[in-house]
Parts: structure tokens; sequence; C-alpha cells
């Protein structure tokens, strides 16, 4: 067993988005939690976090992973707090504010009714989302600060949304962002500092726009 202080800077280097094994160098993905296997050998956290996790209703559930999509969803409430990633494509939410969703890491609100992102509409209360996917909606603006705290969002789909200019402060805080596709948006503006913080990109889409 670690120290405390060796402990924590190893979680705040390798963990970000997975689950941090109590006490041990060690972290589970998502994706096995609650599988019935003990991937934290010695306090068994893995398995003990699932003890009351629930589905939605109309989901379907593969540990703390849910699958909800064209369930005739229109708010993102009712969830089970430990969840970790959260499908919701092809549903009829208007409103993507999320509330205590602190172990989400992917959120895919895809094919919704979304027209507008405000100001710490996603990170504010999921710290660690690392993707998400936002793409054919109706949105046809973004506040600024909209992303303020995704300091660990490395994947951002907007694509084929309304979105018809970017000021400076719609995408601050996407220090870690790698990916963004805004392809198909409508885009005729873009001002001058939009993408001064994202010293991370790879992959910039911009295909389809309306940019000369």
């Amino acid at each position: 067993l670690w120290g405390q202080d060796e402990y924590k800077d190893y979680c705040k280097q390798h963990c970000i988005g997975l689950l941090r094994c109590k006490r041990e160098k060690m972290c589970v993905h998502p994706k096995e939690i609650g599988n019935g296997i003990n991937d934290c050998p010695v306090f068994r956290d893995d398995e003990r976090v699932c003890g009351d996790f629930t589905c939605h209703e109309g989901c379907q559930c593969n540990g703390m992973v849910q699958f909800c999509q064209g369930q005739q969803i229109n708010e993102m409430t009712g969830f089970h707090t430990a969840t970790t990633m959260l499908f919701l494509t092809g549903n009829k939410i208007r409103d993507v504010s999320l509330s205590n969703y602190r172990r989400l890491i992917v959120l895919d609100v895809s094919i919704n009714k979304i027209v507008r992102l405000t100001a710490g509409h996603f990170c504010s209360n999921s710290p660690f989302l690392l993707w998400l996917f936002v793409s054919r909606n109706s949105i046809d603006h973004i506040d600024p600060l909209t992303f303020h705290r995704c300091r660990y969002l490395t994947w951002l789909d907007l694509s084929s949304n309304s979105i018809a200019q970017l000021t400076d402060g719609s995408l601050s805080s996407l220090l870690n962002l790698q990916v963004l596709n805004m392809s198909h948006c409508k885009l005729a503006i873009i001002h001058g500092n939009v993408f001064q913080s994202l010293s991370g990109i790879k992959f910039l889409f911009l295909k389809g726009n309306r940019l000369i």
C-alpha cells in the first residue's frame, strides 16, 4: 500500500475517467465495473460500488453503462449518479444540464431536440467528461463558458447543427481537446481567438460550412 501523497499523485496522472481502487496502484475502466470480477483485489471497490446501481426505465445496462437510444426520454433526470457512460441518441431531450453525474465520462445526446448550449451545461457537475456527442440537434448558439471546467474533454462532436458563428469564449477551457467535429454546421463566421486555447487539437473537421 502507498503513502497518501504518492497515491494522490499517481491518480492525478493515470486515473482520469477511471475508478480509483482504494489505496492501490490500480485504476479500473468503467466497462469493467460491476461485471462480477474483482479488479480491485484488496477492497473490491469496482464491485461494491454497483451494489445499489439501477438501470433507468427503458434502458439497457452493462455494468454502469446505460444504453437508452430511442426511448422517448425528454429530460436528463432519474439516471443513477454512478453512471459512467450514457447513450441517449434519438430521444426528445431539450435541456442537457447535468446534475451530480460525477462519474460520467461519455455522453451521447445526438439526434435530440437541443436548441442552445449555455454556460456550465456539461462539466460543472460532470468534471471528468472525456467524450461528448451532441450532433444532429437544432443548436444555433453556443454561449461563452458552455464548456467551463471541461478540462479533460478530448472528443467533442457538434456536427450537423445550425451554429452560424463561433465567438471568443465559445470553446474556452478545452485545453485537452484532441478531436473537434463541427462539419455541416452552417458556420459563416469564426472570431479570431476561438481556437487559441485548443493547444492539444489533432483533428478539426469543418467540412460543409459557409466559411469563405
